[in-house]
């Protein structure tokens, strides 16, 4: 079976579980932002919601990815984005420590590139990305030097093409996404799951949305209703 199930933004929720009872697959993808809740989630349940996700990982560590966001790394390196919890912030810190080996920037399936919010040709040049080595050369950046994953540029929201892959946002990513390389990426939450131009866009997890890619076909399925496209 070749069937790959992607996450979008985790924000503390814990509907992925009803996502692993509901499909069957040979990968699972989580896009990343385990931390920094939008809605009531206490940071206690937050932490426990992650440490079931790297437990589930560690069961599960050929066919479970756990990609890192914007909203993990502030706890990583210091820069302090929307949605910070100071009071937190050293749970936070010692939890992805903790677990910082079951962490990555990106994976690559065939020729669709996993991120938290994309890879721009620009973002790849100015760190020396090797291109023929794609995924190894990004995460290997990331394990030495993380701060090559903050924010950048001027735009206080991130639309810029030097932004990497834990910010960029779609506007930016459509103007100097990489050649001959599908991206799935969540980052920016939106009321549907979307494609445009071969950017896939599924930060949709709090209305139930996930992405299904079987044989190369692609789906947007809810935990509510049965598959949408």
């Amino acid at each position: 079976m070749d069937r790959t199930v992607v996450i979008g933004d985790i924000h503390g929720r814990d509907t992925w579980k009803d996502i692993v009872l509901k499909e069957e697959f040979s990968k699972l993808v989580f896009v990343g932002d385990y931390f920094d809740s939008r809605s009531d989630i206490t940071p206690e349940k937050i932490m426990n919601n992650f440490l079931d996700i790297m437990e589930y990982k560690n069961k599960n560590k050929d066919s479970v990815i756990t990609l890192i966001g914007n909203h993990d790394l502030h706890y990583l390196i210091t820069e302090k984005y929307s949605g910070y919890n100071s009071v937190f912030s050293f749970q936070y810190n010692r939890l992805l420590l903790d677990n910082i080996n079951n962490l990555q920037a990106c994976y690559i399936q065939d020729n669709i590139i996993f991120s938290h919010a994309g890879l721009s040709k620009t973002w790849c040049k100015n760190n020396e990305i090797d291109m023929s080595n794609l995924e190894q050369s990004v995460n290997d950046l990331f394990k030495y030097k993380p701060y090559s994953f903050g924010f950048t540029g001027r735009n206080p929201y991130g639309d810029n093409i030097t932004q990497g892959p834990m910010w960029i946002r779609p506007m930016s990513l459509l103007s100097d996404k990489l050649d001959n390389y599908i991206q799935i990426v969540g980052h920016t939450e939106d009321d549907t799951i979307k494609e445009k131009s071969g950017v896939w866009f599924i930060d949709n997890l709090e209305k139930g949305g996930y992405l299904v890619i079987e044989d190369k076909n692609f789906s947007i399925n809810n935990l509510n209703n049965a598959k949408i496209k």
